[in-house]
């Protein structure tokens, strides 16, 4: 971490212990602990059903099936994904805290409103799987100082005792932000950037990829890949939000 983050964070910790608790949402003060108030919690946009049995997207027919038209074009390799909320207010600026301005007291209550959607994806194995994070763009993880996805893996191993992979998953460092992408653009973006490090041995047992958003699956596709080809079983990935079909984004 460089010298400005760390004298920030330490800033930032001198003002936790002088001034009380907020929500992150509504900025109201709370008691300490995570620092999101019960009413902003309760107007988390839950998914609509009914939801794609592959994607858990909203599913646009009942005639979908196991995969709807948000996941057909997904690589086989990435099995499934389970979310918990849509990427709309107020759970988006949970996220944007979390990632953007670093509020990583976030994190642990944000997991723990994911074991749901996990166990979902890890009733396929039929035992514990082990959760992985998604990793950074190297040049993005020195920025930030921190994987907002490790926060959130660690806040599930927490509260499964599921075991988290260390090391392993490696992210290459791409051109453009995905942010800035549109559907088709995310997928070609993210091919091969993502691998497994060859010195470290595939996991053993079924992984599960841990993630903040899921918008068009790439990343995880990504992450599916490396893992598979390492002679490991990717059973999807687990996010806190995700976001559903928008006509901006192709």
């Amino acid at each position: 971490m460089s010298l400005p983050r760390m004298l920030g964070a330490a800033g930032a910790q001198i003002l936790d212990l002088l001034l009380p608790p907020a929500c992150a949402v509504c900025r109201t003060t709370v008691p300490p602990g995570p620092p999101l108030c019960g009413v902003c919690e309760s107007l988390l946009p839950e998914i609509p059903r009914p939801r794609c049995a592959r994607c858990g997207a909203t599913s646009t027919s009942p005639l979908d099936g196991e995969r709807c038209a948000i996941c057909d074009s997904w690589p086989e390799g990435l099995r499934a994904a389970a979310s918990r909320f849509v990427y709309a207010p107020p759970a988006d600026m949970l996220v944007t805290g979390l990632k953007y301005h670093g509020w990583t007291a976030l994190a642990p209550r944000m997991a723990e409103l994911m074991v749901e959607p996990a166990r979902r994806l890890a009733a396929a194995a039929g035992l514990a799987p082990v959760l992985a994070a998604v990793p950074l763009d190297p040049r993005r993880a020195r920025r930030r100082g921190f994987n907002q996805s490790a926060l959130l893996a660690d806040g599930l191993t927490a509260c499964t005792g599921w075991p988290r992979q260390t090391g392993g998953l490696v992210r290459r460092r791409t051109h453009r932000r995905q942010a800035e992408l549109g559907r088709a653009e995310r997928l070609e973006n993210m091919l091969a950037a993502c691998y497994w490090d060859p010195g470290v041995p595939a996991p053993s047992r079924p992984v599960i990829l841990v993630d903040d958003v899921l918008t068009t699956g790439a990343t995880a596709a990504a992450g599916a890949a490396a893992i598979e080809a390492a002679g490991g079983r990717c059973l999807g990935v687990v996010t806190f939000v995700r976001s559903l079909p928008r006509p901006d984004v192709d």
